[in-house]
């Protein structure tokens, strides 16, 4: 299991756009799960979900988003982050009709966080992440400290 989560780590600007993508989505979920989190029971009447969806989705979000920002179990963040989005689009915005863009409701904010949250499953935390610290990512954190003339390279 381990190896299918944490398989390599990117470095250079690959890492480095990852903990950029990681920082601001993560953000974006703590902001956006919070008042979810704090009001389950209000989130699953306005959702239209049961109890136990919400439940589900708002820890998703905010705790998720939490992992994203110190690249804790980013891949599991990710999946259900990703989760979320898609049960957003195809239970909210699809069934009311809502547009891909425009407003006053879209599934564009969904389907964007959809695709970034599905891009850093495939993709991985990049080095700068605890998951790299933790889950054998030492080489790539030295590497990424290094030159690429200290590399040999």
């Amino acid at each position: 299991m381990r190896r299918l989560l944490f398989s390599g780590f990117a470095t250079g600007r690959t890492g480095l756009a990852l903990l950029i993508l990681r920082l601001v989505v993560g953000i974006a979920f703590l902001f956006h799960g919070y008042p979810m989190i704090t009001n389950i029971a209000g989130f699953a009447e306005s959702a239209a979900l049961p109890l136990f969806l919400a439940a589900a989705a708002a820890i998703s979000e905010f705790v998720g988003g939490g992992l994203l920002i110190v690249g804790l179990l980013s891949p599991v963040a990710s999946f259900f982050i990703a989760i979320v989005m898609v049960t957003a689009i195809f239970k909210v915005h699809l069934p009311a009709g809502d547009p891909f863009v425009g407003r006053p409701a879209s599934w564009e904010q969904a389907g964007v966080y959809l695709a970034v949250t599905l891009a850093m499953l495939l993709m991985g935390p990049g080095v700068y992440s605890l998951d790299a610290l933790l889950f054998g990512g030492r080489q790539e954190w030295g590497d990424a400290r290094r030159s690429p003339a200290q590399k040999g390279g």
